[in-house]
């Protein structure tokens, strides 16, 4: 049977979304707890007693989140930076999908380290963050379907000649080129991205927040909550 290149892609995401897990897949008794820090934004899944789950349940995650490196500088248009990321298999994308949506909410967007970014999984595998960026851009884009919006960011040189709003350390996107991109700007680590709270809505009573001023989400008082357009 010829494999075509419509088949291709379709094996590609059903390998790549294979237990990936979603709000509904949060057993009871577990939430993820998303907090404000003096340094940034820590985002985990923790038990009801404020464990981690990994002993009684299984699995564990936590997503770091911070200024990027040299923001004062290169600002990557007022984006929060992932600094540290770690979760057990299928875990992972769930809180990348909620720490990109209060990046989102609380700055201008997401990004990866500016300086390294995983190619292996917890369990040595290969893979992890890098491939999770990949898939953001690859898979989760597109005016029709995508639920993400990825913009290009500039370099340190602001080669874009547009100001320094959106000048970012592209030292990640450079040493990643290997083959796979042509330019720097050809790779996922070179660009921000936004996304609506729709994860944020779908955990309900599954999601704890604290120092976060977002309402009407998790254990927060419900008020109408003023959604940024992504287009902007």
């Amino acid at each position: 049977m010829k494999l075509t290149e419509s088949k291709l892609k379709q094996l590609i995401k059903e390998v790549m979304t294979e237990g990936a897990k979603g709000p509904a897949d949060i057993p009871d008794g577990v939430h993820v707890h998303a907090e404000k820090t003096g340094e940034g934004y820590v985002i985990t899944y923790r038990t009801d007693e404020g464990k981690s789950p990994r002993k009684e349940f299984g699995f564990k995650g936590t997503i770091v989140m911070e200024e990027p490196q040299l923001a004062d500088e290169y600002p990557c248009s007022n984006a929060l930076m992932v600094s540290w990321s770690s979760a057990s298999h299928g875990f992972g994308p769930l809180l990348y999908d909620v720490a990109m949506e209060i990046a989102t909410l609380e700055a201008g967007g997401l990004v990866s380290d500016r300086t390294q970014v995983s190619d292996y999984n917890i369990d040595g595998s290969p893979g992890g963050a890098q491939e999770i960026w990949k898939y953001y851009l690859k898979r989760r884009t597109g005016r029709i379907s995508g639920d993400v919006a990825a913009t290009q960011l500039d370099d340190e040189d602001d080669s874009f000649k547009n100001g320094t709003e959106d000048d970012c350390l592209q030292n990640i996107a450079r040493s990643t080129i290997t083959g796979m991109y042509n330019t720097w700007m050809d790779s996922p680590l070179s660009k921000l991205y936004r996304k609506q709270p729709d994860k944020l809505k779908a955990l309900g009573k599954k999601l704890r927040i604290s120092g976060i001023d977002l309402p009407g989400f998790g254990n927060q008082e419900d008020e109408e909550t003023e959604q940024k357009d992504l287009t902007n």
